[in-house]
């Protein structure tokens, strides 16, 4: 029963998937095709021939139990046998439980992840988490504030680019760049607007250049 199962130690757990999945069953779904492909690809054929699990979990203890140093370890490791040069990971700077990891002292992380700067809460239009994100680093809570705010954070980040998750519904209203040749009017900067920005699943390809034009 499932409250049977849930009671059981984790690794008895992981066990019992192991044998379902893989023992008993041959593996032909995406899910159980895409641990054969890590498992080779990380060059445990052989142990996956054997259906041998602990040989298995004894390879990942390797990394495990160095700590960050053997984190680190299998983060080359999989980067290197992947054929992957880099991942890009989204940071949200409105959120305090990043932002911690980024200021005052930024943390140091492999060059194997770089930033995009995720911007969420601003096309959301959540006032109360982007106004207490603004009063809690010190900048105005106005539209200027903001957008110096975000700068700040790109001085910090060197994002890839911008991105943001949004809603299956969402939608731009109609002309609300209509006037974007008239910055006087409306405060856009066309030339941001030539940017990478992303929503999910999009990505981009170059930096983001968050430098506020020379006249503003």
């Amino acid at each position: 029963t499932p409250d049977l199962f849930y009671s059981l130690p984790k690794q008895q757990q992981a066990d019992t998937i192991w044998k379902a999945l893989f023992v008993d069953r041959v593996p032909l779904s995406e899910a159980c095709r895409g641990i054969v492909t890590t498992l080779t690809t990380l060059r445990l054929q052989d142990e996956w021939e054997r259906r041998d699990l602990k040989a298995i979990r004894d390879f990942y203890a390797t990394f495990r139990n160095d700590g960050v140093e053997g984190a680190e370890r299998f983060c080359e490791h999989v980067f290197a046998h992947s054929g992957i040069e880099y991942s890009i990971m989204t940071n949200i700077p409105f959120d305090p439980n990043e932002e911690m990891y980024w200021k005052p002292q930024r943390a140091s992380y492999s060059t194997r992840f770089r930033s995009a700067l995720r911007v969420d809460p601003l096309l959301a239009g959540d006032k109360p988490t982007i106004e207490a994100a603004l009063r809690s680093s010190g900048y105005d809570v106005t539209l200027e504030g903001a957008r110096q705010y975000l700068r700040d954070w790109c001085d910090t980040m060197k994002p890839e680019y911008m991105m943001a998750s949004t809603p299956h519904d969402f939608v731009l209203p109609e002309g609300t760049l209509a006037a974007v040749d008239n910055r006087q009017k409306n405060t856009v900067d066309p030339n941001a607007l030539n940017e990478p920005f992303a929503f999910v699943p999009a990505v981009a390809s170059h930096a983001a250049n968050c430098a506020p034009p020379e006249d503003e």
